[in-house]
């Protein structure tokens, strides 16, 4: 392997594991936004109850 395309290979692994730390990050906001807006609901739905 030639040393240009070895330095596309890592290049192109730097974007793929930028890509998965993205998503990785992206992820934890909708778990996080979805437990939130459970906790809004409960919140709501006990306000309402009595």
């Amino acid at each position: 392997m030639d040393p240009a395309s070895f330095a596309t290979l890592i290049v192109e692994l730097a974007h793929a594991q930028q890509v998965v730390k993205y998503l990785t990050v992206a992820s934890i906001v909708l778990v996080v936004a979805d437990i939130l807006d459970s906790l809004a609901l409960e919140v709501s739905l006990s306000s309402t109850r009595v």
